[in-house]
């Protein structure tokens, strides 16, 4: 066997070997892969220049510039190339990418940038105007934290409590992150059974704004929280006949003090007079009884009492009653400042005051009093003092 005239050579289809061990491999499976043979070719260590070389990846070069656009996140890029080495005589290629990207921070915009870029969202542009009325009494916030980066630190000691509304409502704009959102709805419930038990009626489906919920009133779900189905009832022999149920207990008043209202209710049904009971469910995992639930309401007496429409019934199905409990505290409130005094001295520095009074109303029932001084006193001065024995003529004293 001469091994000083190896060779490898292949065409994608058949391999020709001077090595014979090669060589009978070749007739034993002729459309073997060329890594196979590459493989065993240079375990040999046979002309090891004629070898495959496989790409490898150069070190990430430095994370570019910020790119993007005022008032949202922008994007840096970096790369690398599959040079170290370069893929030769059909080598593999660099598995994995050749850039990354990451978020980043555009600075550089100025405030009528931001003011532009916070038009059209109703959260960024409240957010805005929360800026805009800290700069008009801090304008240097605007240069070292709008248009420039600044610490936290800085707006503290410049703003004190006030500090975290300037810094959310910051980011909100310059970096649109963080702001408030609208509330957002949950799913639809399935729909209700036919309100009607005869004649027209609805089915109803309803949704919470929940998911999530919203930052205020302001920015609420927006649609109706309920929909509404028309159905047919279809149970019109139960409407013959109905009477009210027993009146409920008493509700709570509705006030906690003061003048308020008592309410109980009673429910028309069908069927023979019941009262209702709680069912409390045997439980092996609780030592105490588990919560009323009105899944579990059960009928004492009669399980065929079926609550109907309380048009069927004759009568109020609820009552209301006034209730009274002890009066409510009432805070006190200062009245208007009294004129100021007359000066203390004719000439000269003086002192003059004002007063007011807890009285606007005065506390009552346990209410706070007022806060702050009751009396306010100030310096004055009506004229420089002349020194009555000096002749102003000889200008002696006589």
């Amino acid at each position: 066997m001469n091994t000083c005239e190896l060779n490898l050579c292949y065409d994608n289809t058949s391999y020709r070997f001077y090595v014979d061990i090669l060589y009978y491999l070749y007739l034993l499976a002729p459309d073997v892969n060329h890594i196979l043979a590459k493989t065993v070719f240079c375990a040999l260590d046979l002309e090891r220049t004629n070898c495959p070389e496989d790409g490898a990846w150069t070190n990430w070069g430095p994370w570019g510039e910020c790119h993007g656009t005022c008032g949202q996140t922008g994007l840096r890029h970096r790369y690398r190339t599959c040079t170290n080495p370069t893929p030769s005589r059909n080598g593999e290629f660099c598995s994995g990418p050749s850039s990354e990207s990451k978020l980043c921070r555009l600075n550089g915009c100025t405030v009528s940038q931001y003011r532009e870029a916070s038009q059209c969202n109703d959260f960024r542009l409240e957010q805005f105007e929360v800026l805009d009325s800290v700069h008009a009494l801090y304008p240097s916030l605007a240069t070292r934290c709008v248009e420039a980066e600044c610490h936290y630190e800085i707006v503290e000691r410049v703003l004190g409590d006030d500090a975290d509304e300037y810094w959310n409502a910051l980011h909100c704009v310059k970096h649109n992150s963080g702001c408030p959102e609208y509330g957002g709805w949950s799913s639809w419930t399935i729909y209700s059974d036919c309100t009607a038990y005869c004649g027209q009626g609805h089915h109803v489906q309803c949704r919470t704004c929940t998911n999530p919920v919203p930052v205020s009133e302001k920015y609420g779900c927006r649609g109706e929280n309920c929909s509404f189905s028309p159905c047919s009832g279809s149970k019109c022999d139960i409407m013959l006949h109905g009477h009210w149920n027993e009146w409920s207990p008493w509700s709570e008043c509705s006030v906690s003090c003061g003048q308020g209202l008592q309410e109980r209710r009673r429910t028309c049904v069908h069927g023979k007079q019941s009262s209702v009971e709680p069912f409390m469910p045997h439980s092996h995992e609780h030592t105490s009884p588990l919560p009323l639930c009105y899944n579990y309401m059960r009928n004492k007496r009669n399980l065929d009492a079926v609550i109907i429409s309380r048009d069927v019934c004759t009568g109020p199905y609820k009552e209301l009653r006034p209730c009274y409990i002890a009066e409510c505290p009432v805070d006190g409130e200062w009245s208007e400042w009294e004129p100021w005094s007359q000066c203390s001295t004719e000439c000269s520095l003086g002192m003059q005051s004002r007063s007011r009074a807890c009285s606007s109303p005065p506390p009552m029932y346990g209410g706070e009093t007022c806060v702050g001084p009751v009396t306010w006193i100030r310096h004055c001065f009506n004229a420089p003092c002349l020194d009555r024995n000096l002749d102003q003529s000889a200008g002696h004293c006589i």
